[in-house]
């Protein structure tokens, strides 16, 4: 599916569930590396890129107080609310609930929002999904919210909610997630903390993920 078509089936289905149009929508693209596998929490080097394929999410804002989550791809709804996120289970809500928590321990209140989810990224086939999902959920409550969160408190929040279920890992996801440009790959040096992007054409040559 295009993105055009990925994006109309976003605006189509959001309107018909929560008979309000979407305000804004977000991308999360998935990540691949040149080099540099497990090494963000053992400070070390890794060259990431953000691949062509993403998580959209598309939302508006709602009265009541909860977040209201559908997603197209599951053909499943949820809702998490804004009193209590809930107990973490390991279903696809977790990382929502984690994230949640993650905001109201920096203090961070939320009000009503409706979104819905379609997805071009593989789940489970160790492309970042679930990093690309949970950076798009931060980042679409930011917008829709005006949070006023930067990309840096979002790679924090985002790192913060996804250990929260119990997944292990540094900030390289996130970092690739939230910092990459087209026709650049990033060069980072966790001992120091630093991320660079560099050119990197490679046209006509591609890069296949196996």
């Amino acid at each position: 599916m295009s993105q055009a078509a990925i994006l109309d089936h976003i605006r189509s289905a959001h309107d018909q569930l929560f008979n309000a149009p979407c305000d804004c929508i977000v991308r999360a693209p998935g990540r691949a590396n040149l080099v540099g596998e497990h090494t963000d929490y053992n400070d070390g080097l890794a060259m990431p890129f953000a691949i062509d394929k993403h998580i959209f999410l598309g939302a508006s804002r709602q009265r009541s107080a909860e977040i209201s989550i559908q997603s197209l791809d599951l053909a499943s709804f949820a809702t998490i609310g804004l009193d209590q996120p809930g107990t973490l289970g390991k279903t696809w809500t977790s990382y929502f609930q984690s994230a949640v928590t993650a905001l109201f321990a920096q203090g961070i209140e939320l009000s009503g929002v409706a979104i819905t989810i379609k997805s071009s990224l593989p789940f489970g086939e160790g492309m970042s999904s679930s990093s690309a999902l949970t950076c798009g959920f931060l980042s679409i409550l930011n917008a829709i919210l005006d949070l006023g969160l930067t990309n840096e408190e979002i790679i924090q929040l985002a790192s913060e909610a996804e250990n929260g279920t119990g997944v292990e890992g540094g900030q390289m996801d996130q970092m690739t997630i939230m910092k990459s440009r087209k026709g650049c790959i990033g060069y980072i040096d966790f001992f120091k903390g630093s991320f660079e992007l560099i050119p990197c054409h490679l046209s006509p040559c591609q890069v296949f993920v196996i």
